[in-house]
């Protein structure tokens, strides 16, 4: 009697899963699914429908990859982080994008670059959207190769509308700093907002005092570019910080001034007061906050995390003292995941092996631009050291060639 009525059960639990959305919890093959129970053959059909279109998802994305390669020129790296932000089963489209490139002067280095920056722009209407700008660029005096080296440095601004974006704020700004301002410099200020009245003229009056103060022209401009909200505030207030800075030792006439107003323009006293005393944790003395912050203004702006990391491995580890990162505190904005750690380990290597001077700075191969180390301390070596590449990358690590930071006090060599 107790197997027949389960029989029973058994078969109304499936006639239940097949006509019905009740909740139902059983072992006849069936799987719950919130509040509908489905039989496994349909699931099972659901996951080849799902297997065949990730497939062809993924064909998409490898066909997008191989262009970006082959019509590109970026490296297979590239390429994929590329493929994820731009998608297209047809390269019509794209090979349209990068024959209208060609044809306002761009070469193969320019589309790279431009491409890898921007890969979206692949997608882009030629004729409804590009051509526009790319002809309001010309417009404006960028002609010849300023064209292509332009949009290698400022590839964003082509995802900027023209009629709503780029030409309000390149207008605006022109009355603000004058018709002889560069039609570059004017166009990188395209990153930002078009600014009311009340703001173009408090612009205009920080624009004065910097000129008042000594500053030159070439570098305002260039600044207006990279730290633009620092020209937005009240004209009594920006005056007063660039007093405090100049106080603080600082020279309006060079870069790293506005530099110190940019630090400055958000943060409070109370953080101001926070950032130092982490700095004096590691023994720093007023003055050294001082001259730390004249030589980088950024120092201060760093994260609690970021600057106890990095004091931690260059004073702890290495045996840097904390007063000589101070005379040098560049080397605290560096990434240390990315930069410092991978190159003090092939340098570190190297000096072990007697073919760099033991007495080099650290702050003369950590400034070098990526080509320039890799020329000077990977490549020069790699036939006497061939796995000094695997080092440099972080597939090796230097204690598995024998060898340690703590080997060496760096101290005197900053």
């Amino acid at each position: 009697m107790s197997a027949f009525c389960c029989k029973q059960s058994s078969i109304l639990l499936a006639r239940l899963a097949v006509n019905s959305r009740i909740a139902v919890t059983s072992n006849l093959g069936f799987q719950k699914f919130r509040f509908l129970v489905i039989p496994i053959n349909f699931l099972s059909h659901e996951r080849r429908l799902t297997s065949l279109a990730d497939r062809s998802v993924e064909e998409k994305h490898s066909f997008a990859v191989t262009y970006l390669v082959d019509s590109c020129g970026l490296s297979q790296q590239n390429a994929v982080l590329a493929s994820k932000k731009v998608h297209f089963e047809t390269s019509d489209r794209a090979d349209a994008v990068l024959s209208l490139l060609k044809k306002y002067g761009c070469e193969s280095s320019h589309i790279s670059r431009i491409i890898r920056k921007y890969p979206k722009v692949l997608v882009a209407d030629p004729e409804e959207n590009l051509r526009p700008k790319l002809e309001f660029f010309r417009s404006v005096g960028l002609s010849g190769r300023d064209l292509p080296e332009f949009l290698m440095s400022t590839t964003n601004l082509l995802a900027y509308g023209l009629e709503n974006k780029i030409i309000p704020v390149y207008e605006c700004f022109r009355n603000i700093v004058g018709y002889d301002a560069k039609p570059s410099a004017l166009l990188k200020s395209c990153n930002w907002w078009v600014p009311g009245p009340v703001a173009q003229r408090q612009i205009v009056l920080n624009l004065q005092h910097m000129e008042e103060l000594g500053a030159p022209r070439d570098m305002i401009m260039s600044s207006l570019n990279f730290y633009t909200t620092v020209y937005f505030q009240r004209s009594a207030v920006f005056a007063e910080k660039a007093k405090k800075l100049i106080d603080m030792g600082l020279e309006p006439t060079k870069i790293n001034f506005v530099q110190g107003l940019a630090a400055i323009t958000k943060m409070s006293v109370s953080t101001w007061q926070h950032k130092t005393e982490i700095y004096k944790r590691w023994g720093w003395s007023d003055e050294d906050i001082r001259m730390a912050f004249r030589k980088d203004p950024l120092c201060i702006r760093h994260s609690e995390e970021k600057i106890m990391t990095v004091m931690d491995f260059l004073v702890n580890k290495i045996g840097i003292g904390s007063s000589d990162v101070a005379r040098n505190p560049i080397i605290v904005s560096f990434s240390l995941e990315k930069r410092t750690f991978p190159r003090s380990s092939v340098v570190r290597f190297l000096q072990m092996k007697g073919f760099v001077n033991k007495k080099l700075r650290m702050s003369s191969f950590l400034k070098l631009s990526e080509k320039l180390f890799l020329d000077k301390y990977v490549t020069k070596y790699q036939e006497q050291v061939p796995h000094l590449s695997d080092l440099y990358q972080g597939n090796l690590d230097i204690k598995e060639l024998g060898v340690g930071f703590e080997d060496m006090n760096w101290k005197t060599y900053v």
